[in-house]
Order: C-alpha cells, then sequence, then structure tokens
C-alpha cells in the first residue's frame, strides 16, 4: 500500500538522480527571503569562480489505481511527478561554454538517463520511472521562484508500483 512517507522516498530519490545528472540542487519549496539565500541554496561555481543558480524540484501532480491490475486493496498505482529544472543563464564563459548549449546536454544527458534499462527505484520494492515527458517548451526567462534570468523547462515523470 503507498503511504505519504513511501511517496515522499520515491520523490526524493527522483530529484537526488535527476540533480546528480543536472548538476543541479534539488529543493522540496524553499523560502526564499533575498539573494543571499538564493546563491546559498542553489549557487553552483562555474568555471570562472562565478555562481550560476541551478535547480530541480520534483512535485506529485497525480495518483492513478489500475482498474485491471493488482486487487482491490492494493492495486498498481501510477504516479506522475512534474520535474522542473532551471539553470541561470551565463552568455559565455572563460571555458567558451554557454548556458544554451549547456542547458540542452543536460536535458539530453537526463532523458537518456530515465531511457535506460536500469529503471529500479531502489527506495521501494516494484516501483520504476517510465521514460521523461516534455510537457513544455524550454523557456528563456525570468524564474518563477527567485526571478532570475535563464533556461527552464517543465518535465512530467510517470512511476509505476506494482
Amino acid at each position: 500500500m503507498l503511504t505519504s512517507a513511501k511517496e515522499l522516498e520515491i520523490r526524493t530519490f527522483l530529484g537526488a538522480k535527476i540533480a546528480a545528472v543536472t548538476a543541479s540542487s534539488f529543493i522540496r519549496r524553499p523560502m526564499i527571503d533575498s539573494k543571499q539565500d538564493w546563491v546559498a541554496l542553489l549557487g553552483k561555481t562555474n568555471i570562472d569562480g562565478e555562481y550560476e543558480m541551478r535547480y530541480c524540484t520534483v512535485d506529485l501532480l497525480q495518483f492513478t489505481d489500475s482498474d485491471d491490475e493488482g486487487c482491490d486493496d492494493d492495486p498498481v498505482v501510477n504516479l506522475l511527478y512534474q520535474v522542473h529544472l532551471f539553470h541561470q543563464y551565463k552568455e559565455e564563459r572563460s571555458d567558451d561554454s554557454n548556458s544554451t548549449d549547456n542547458f540542452i546536454a543536460v536535458l539530453l544527458n537526463l532523458r537518456n538517463t530515465f531511457l535506460n534499462a536500469n529503471r529500479s527505484i531502489g527506495v521501494l520494492d516494484g516501483a520504476e520511472s517510465l521514460p521523461l515527458i516534455q510537457s513544455g517548451y524550454i523557456l528563456l526567462g525570468a524564474d518563477a521562484l527567485t526571478g532570475t534570468f535563464g533556461h527552464s523547462v517543465d518535465l512530467q515523470l510517470p512511476v509505476e508500483i506494482r
């Protein structure tokens, strides 16, 4: 049976996996009171020693119980997560890299990670992630959480628990 504690374990596992692939900070909606807060929480040092903000969030959107798999009191359940990925804009760094090319590379690496054969979610037996779904366009603009200018995208990540 799915409990809120098990769901939190799944969400934390997914967030850590996404953060590792994207070199981002995984956050669960912290309070950001000042620019110093977001730099301390979400900043990553780039090749030039400057801070660039990179973060991801993972939120449960919905669950759906199967009508024909599992049993009445413990059906197969499908969870759908919203993944928000943000990287601050940087036109050019000293190594000739830029945030636009980097963001696309990170997004495609993340896609490929969730296509791999190992879809198991190690914190819960019978749980596995399915391929990512890009639910919107890649945007360049002000971030809703911090107001910082950068690249963002929203993805959906289905999880099946048998």
